[in-house]
């Protein structure tokens, strides 16, 4: 009996049942510290595992699981690791090894990359597991528009398939959560169905793979066997195809990894080809649905990989991504946005020798969207799954979405109750930002003028701070406004011209044939630095001169040939700065300082740390990381004040800066902003949909973040009107108040 007891005790030590033990870390090259993207970790009998994000960080969630079994984890090119489970104590940082042989080619096969292709098709059944089984997976739905997200969803759910060919195909929900920026995404539906998550599985849904038996396609497409190579540790045939030149319909590119010995897809890489992309066309149905509410959608861009891997004898999936760029455009709403829409699918768990049967009354319908069956989302909903750990805080993302829902239901509410404010234009305006502060969606300082009149100047402090009218805020991009003019000023002076090419001011400069006014008006194609998270990490350490910004940061390669797109870069804008200390033989706060602020009065004006503090800025309620305002030179980093920025906005309408005509050209519809439903100028932004006023004034504006600090400056010239809205204490609907004042005095 003492015998049976101590075995039992031992098996329990090793067997955790029904306990979760959790392994995070990071999967990184031992040679570079650079993290390794995508890697895989499985248990050695392959049934359960995860894979590591973009950054190589992974998050795995293993129940009643027996600590004798040993994690493996493996990238390709690199030499895999096998380490207990039992030795896992704490978090597990991997650093893997480079394989320098499997980077390179091995050896050139008779065969051809149609033989081997048509070699991996016929051999699908054989290798690819036809017998019924279960799984439980993971994916996460992630869309931005203008770079920021308009839509989140995850979810967990198990799959029932059939024994092949009877293919019954069924998911049954465990969680999910999704949140959808209501306003930005213009009431397009974002989603999946249980039929699209089963259609991932390429191999075993036969769908995509189906091209590649016919006759057709095969003619249409050039195939390349670029040779045999390692992966993960085994041989394999890499093929890349494309479609040929002058071929007007849909048609392929990409690469398939298939293995030697058996003809097995290991991975597929693929998407529309762009030399096709503009014969892609939705269903006949979903046409005609577009047609009735006036909606054009095209694509740009499509790209999928998905990855096999093997367990006991067959294949199975084991993860995918999915990435497309679609361009919805309506007249008859106004809008003409790029969304760009990004899948993680992931298979956490098989159930081979007893699969978890699903009854047709659990699962959900084919064709119905898995985000419409709950809308919580909760920060701690997936601490007991395995998932991919997504690239951002998500919980800082969710927050900022309920926050601009919940400005778009105010702004209905507000509406509403405008009937019951004060006729007077003044009293009016206060009520509006009054039930803003109370629902503690505004906090600063804010200033409406009117006909010559300031209607408006008021504080609204953030938990009882001490603020009022001569406070300063950092305004952020509206220094854009402040960049441009001095460029202008020093073209006035015949410093510069903004026909000038960068190299007559910056000799050796990568971009140099790119000219000032692409720089002014965003056409530049040079990244905006401040997208790049490692650059932002070096921003936030420590401070640079404008010449160290433009070589450090301003230099990465073109996203576009200069002059045939519009993409805001605040690179562009250090650039320019640097461009007028050369031209005007002074530093950029000196220059702003004498050409600007001095002869508009602008006393409480400044360029970076030259002046006094601003007020404190609040970040999610916690007060924010100062950083080196130097660091955003042109384009941010100047500190001001409401009353100064009137006094900017007099000096616009009342040419007392520039005359007329220059005025004029800097605030010209110089080229589309299309996500913002906007022209852009030299530094401003001329409203085209956004504002319901807009359709009958011309309204000119520029918004403003800064990390805590968010602001908008917006003028109606024809009125004499402005609008100022300063806050510190993170995002607020700032589009959304101004479009209420704008509807009052109008």
């Amino acid at each position: 009996m003492k015998q049976f007891l101590f075995t039992l005790l031992l098996f329990y030590s090793y067997i955790l049942l029904g306990q979760s033990f959790i392994i995070e870390g990071v999967v990184t090259s031992s040679e570079t510290g650079e993290p390794l993207p995508f890697a895989t970790l499985s248990l050695d009998v392959g049934t359960r595992g995860t894979i590591g994000n973009s950054k190589g960080a992974f998050r795995l969630v293993l129940k009643d699981v027996d600590r004798r079994d040993s994690l493996r984890i493996s990238y390709v090119g690199y030499f895999s690791q096998t380490i207990k489970l039992a030795d896992i104590t704490e978090r597990l940082d991997v650093k893997l090894k480079v394989k320098e042989e499997s980077l390179k080619e091995v050896v050139v096969t008779s065969l051809t990359a149609k033989m081997v292709l048509q070699n991996a098709l016929e051999r699908i059944d054989e290798n690819y597991y036809q017998e019924a089984f279960s799984s439980r997976g993971f994916y996460r739905l992630t869309s931005r528009k203008n770079g920021k997200y308009v839509h989140l969803s995850e979810a967990v759910f198990d799959l029932y398939r059939s024994k092949v060919p009877k293919e019954i195909d069924l998911l049954r929900l465990d969680k999910m959560r999704a949140i959808t920026d209501e306003r930005e995404a213009r009431g397009v539906d974002l989603g999946i169905t249980p039929k699209g998550v089963f259609a991932v599985d390429e191999v075993n849904s036969k769908g995509f793979l189906k091209s590649f038996t016919k006759k057709k396609f095969l003619e249409q497409h050039s195939f390349i066997l670029e040779g045999e190579f390692k992966y993960d540790g085994v041989d394999v045939y890499l093929i890349s195809f494309d479609q040929l030149d002058g071929v007007k319909e849909l048609g392929i590119k990409g690469q398939f990894y298939i293995r030697k010995d058996d003809f097995a897809f290991l991975e597929l890489d693929y998407g529309v080809s762009q030399k096709s992309v503009q014969y892609f066309k939705f269903n006949i149905a979903y046409q005609a649905l577009m047609a009735i509410f006036g909606i054009d959608i095209k694509l740009i861009s499509e790209k999928s990989n998905v990855r096999y891997a093997k367990v006991g004898e067959k294949y199975y999936l084991k993860d995918s991504r999915y990435d497309t760029d679609l361009r919805f455009k309506s007249k008859r709403s106004h809008y003409n946005f790029v969304l760009n829409t990004r899948v993680d699918h992931l298979v956490t768990e098989l159930n081979l020798d007893d699969p978890v049967v699903i009854s047709k009354e659990e699962a959900l319908s084919k064709g119905q969207l898995i985000e419409f069956q709950n809308l919580a989302y909760d920060s701690t909903f997936w601490n007991d799954y395995t998932i991919v750990l997504p690239d951002s805080d998500f919980s800082e993302i969710s927050s900022v979405i309920v926050g601009n829902n919940a400005a778009n239901d105010t702004k209905k509410e507000v509406r509403k109750k405008l009937k019951k404010y004060p006729k007077d234009p003044a009293a009016r305006i206060d009520s509006i930002l009054t039930f803003y502060y109370k629902k503690g969606l505004f906090h600063g300082n804010a200033l409406v003028s009117y006909n010559d009149n300031v209607l408006l100047t008021k504080s609204y402090p953030y938990q009882n701070q001490d603020i009022n009218a001569d406070s300063k805020f950092r305004i952020g991009s509206v220094s854009k406004t402040f960049t441009s003019m001095l460029i202008l000023l020093l073209e006035k002076e015949g410093k510069l011209k903004v026909s000038d090419s960068i190299s007559k001011y910056l000799p050796g400069y990568i971009h140099g044939d790119v000219t000032i006014e692409q720089l002014l008006t965003h056409q530049s194609g040079i990244p905006n630095y401040l997208s790049k998270n490692e650059y932002l990490v070096d921003v936030f350490k420590e401070s640079f001169t404008s010449e160290e910004m433009v070589s450090k940061f301003c230099s990465d390669s073109l996203q576009f040939n200069p002059g045939t797109e519009f993409k805001y870069s605040n690179s562009g804008y250090v650039i320019l700065a640097r461009i007028a200390e050369l031209a005007g033989e002074e530093s950029f706060g000196t220059l702003l300082k004498k050409m600007i602020f001095e002869p508009l009065n602008m006393t409480n004006t400044y360029f970076g740390s030259e002046g006094e503090p601003t007020i404190e800025g609040y970040y999610y309620g916690q007060p924010e990381t100062p950083y080196y305002l130097e660091n955003v030179i042109g384009a941010g980093g100047i500190v001001s004040t409401s009353g100064d920025l009137l006094k900017w906005s007099k000096a616009l309408t009342t040419n007392s800066l520039l005359d007329e005509e220059l005025v004029k050209n800097a605030q010209a519809e110089q080229v589309e902003y299309k996500d913002w439903e906007a022209s852009y100028g030299y530094g401003w932004m001329i409203d085209r949909y956004l504002f319901k006023t807009s359709k009958k004034h011309k309204i000119i504006y520029h918004p403003g973040t800064d990390f805590a600090f968010y602001s908008m400056f917006l003028t109606q010239p024809d009125e004499d009107l402005t609008i100022v809205l300063l806050c510190n204490s993170g995002d607020f609907p700032r589009f959304e108040i101004a479009d209420l004042i704008l509807e009052v005095l109008n």
